[in-house]
């Protein structure tokens, strides 16, 4: 088994998502925000290593994928009291 997703294309799509590019401005230095990123792609790779073979992963999957990857960042660069993800419709980052 394996991840049903190509990590780097997950990341790539998760940085166009509205609202992420405050992860960035907040956090500011760049050495911690690759860090945050590096180990929120490791933790989403360990969330869907079990996923079945043969089980289907569509755009609802790969929407949750993206949040859970941003919610991720969001904790290890130290945000979770200033940002968190939502659905407003479309997935975002917003300000608390």
């Amino acid at each position: 088994m394996g991840v049903p997703f190509n990590v780097y294309r997950l990341v790539d799509r998760s940085k166009q998502i509205e609202g992420f590019e405050l992860i960035k401005k907040l956090r500011g230095n760049d050495v911690m925000y690759s860090e945050c990123l590096s180990l929120s792609m490791d933790c989403v790779i360990d969330d869907y290593s079990e996923w079945p073979a043969g089980q289907g992963f569509g755009s609802s999957d790969t929407t949750y994928a993206i949040q859970s990857f941003i919610n991720h960042v969001i904790r290890y660069c130290g945000l979770s009291e200033e940002l968190k993800t939502t659905f407003n419709p479309h997935l975002c980052v917003i300000k608390l």
